[in-house]
């Protein structure tokens, strides 16, 4: 076929298995949503690929696939490389990516297994896990770059690696994850606002799951569950997000994580949400006019202004 998301599909049923969890050892097969990022990254011809998904939608295996497709496929020099906040998230996609190597013979034949890192010998093509730190990572040369946990990554990591391409006909960089705590300072969200304001910039692609807009919906909103989890009811358990509820997590937390939505993070404010807004009178206040703001209250020490 001349569509190369098509093409992995074939890569994935002869020489790809789930590494673990739901269907380990079978073969993988991407869901039709899953299609949809795999044509994002492979037939977009965007450099830049950014994907927000809540925890539990299989991320790691699609991101580890792709990934293994691109090393193999790829020809010379096909370098693959995987950054996060840490060595040890950024190994997470790797330890997949091992894993599906080694539980497959023709994989395993063609390429050198190391604890962080795969090579073929034959094209000098690498598949590594890197160091979060802008230094270590000057001078890289890859076809693809997953950048994991893009809502919490260090933006000058992603800058680095984001500034690496150029140097090849295809390359892409692949920025994945859930939004962060910090919603007016993540490479994740400013990559989305870009998106939305620039339609016409095809180097970049933004592709969400979310309930994203329905921040005044329940947090147990079905509705914003089938909009933000694809993959519910197949392998993501409804019965584990019941489990994860607020009070057990932070109500702002599991919004984040498991809806991708943006909620203000008001857990822990000295005043309940709405209060504030309620006492006011909804009159204006002149230019000039003098202003005397008092408060007589404490939050965690006793002290009052």
């Amino acid at each position: 076929s001349s569509v190369e998301s098509e093409r992995f599909v074939k890569f994935c049923e002869r020489f790809i298995r789930v590494p673990k969890g739901t269907g380990a050892r079978s073969v993988f097969r991407p869901r039709p949503w899953q299609m949809d990022i795999v044509r994002d990254v492979l037939d977009s011809g965007a450099r830049t690929v950014g994907l927000m998904l809540p925890r539990g939608s299989g991320k790691t295996t699609l991101m580890a696939s792709l990934a293994l497709y691109m090393f193999f496929t790829r020809g010379e020099g096909a370098n693959v490389v995987v950054v996060a906040v840490d060595e040890r998230q950024a190994g997470l996609a790797y330890s997949a990516a091992r894993r599906m190597v080694e539980l497959c013979e023709d994989l395993s034949s063609r390429c050198y297994v190391y604890a962080d890192k795969l090579v073929i010998p034959l094209t000098d093509s690498t598949f590594s896990c890197l160091p979060a730190s802008p230094a270590a990572l000057e001078g890289l040369d890859f076809v693809a770059a997953i950048c994991d946990e893009a809502g919490v990554i260090n933006r000058d990591v992603f800058e680095v690696v984001q500034l690496a391409q150029g140097k090849r006909e295809r390359s892409v960089l692949v920025a994945i994850g859930t939004p962060g705590p910090r919603l007016d300072d993540q490479v994740l969200l400013d990559l989305r606002a870009y998106a939305a304001d620039h339609p016409e910039d095809k180097s970049l692609v933004f592709r969400e799951y979310s309930a994203a807009g329905f921040e005044d919906h329940p947090v147990d909103c079905q509705h914003c569950w089938e909009l933000s989890n694809p993959a519910l009811g197949d392998f993501l358990y409804r019965d584990a997000l019941y489990a994860l509820l607020p009070p057990k997590t932070r109500e702002s937390t599991f919004r984040r994580a498991r809806l991708c939505q943006l909620p203000l993070d008001v857990d822990g404010a000295f005043l309940p949400a709405g209060v504030w807004d309620g006492l006011s009178t909804g009159e204006g206040i002149p230019d000039r006019a003098e202003v005397v703001v008092a408060l007589d209250g404490s939050f965690s020490d006793d002290t009052t202004a």
